[in-house]
């Protein structure tokens, strides 16, 4: 959704910003194993600029341990977790690459969810709008329902 229909609500005339509220989006997660990173004698940065200079095309998502945090910007080429999981980290000696694989695990997960939106008690996705500084909110209001309704006909229901 949110690539697809909130840029057409963007262009909408009047409408200056949308923020999403509830559902899930998708992250590609890397978990460092903090005792493989040392006897590596590897940082977590190491892992994050391995995975940076790779090229994936994934979602952006995190390289973490206990400790630490990082985000990682995911663009390029690779298309499944297990590209990411075969990125060399390291050569810390002839002939003995370290892998991703051997420092981390790699999931296909969710974001963290920071906000739920519910209607009915049911789970749902909520639309955050701020109109432009000199539009009139009724009139915004009135065209993003009724473009809103128009993408409810395009969009497939599930279930």
């Amino acid at each position: 959704m949110k690539d697809e229909y909130l840029p057409q609500i963007q262009q909408l005339k009047g409408v200056a910003e949308i923020t999403l509220l509830g559902g899930e989006e998708r992250e590609i997660q890397v978990k460092a194993d903090q005792d493989k990173l040392k006897l590596y004698k590897i940082s977590l940065y190491q892992v994050v600029e391995a995975i940076n200079r790779s090229g994936i095309d994934l979602p952006a998502g995190k390289a973490q341990t206990d400790k630490e945090s990082n985000s990682v910007r995911l663009t390029g080429k690779f298309s499944n977790v297990n590209d990411i999981m075969n990125v060399q980290v390291a050569m810390p000696g002839p002939g003995m690459p370290v892998y991703v694989k051997d420092v981390a695990t790699v999931i296909d997960g969710v974001k963290e969810i920071s906000s739920v939106s519910r209607y009915n008690g049911v789970n749902g996705i909520g639309l955050l709008l701020k109109k432009q500084g000199d539009a009139n909110a009724v009139e915004v209001s009135k065209l993003v329902t009724r473009n809103s309704n128009k993408l409810k006909v395009q969009t497939p229901t599930t279930g």
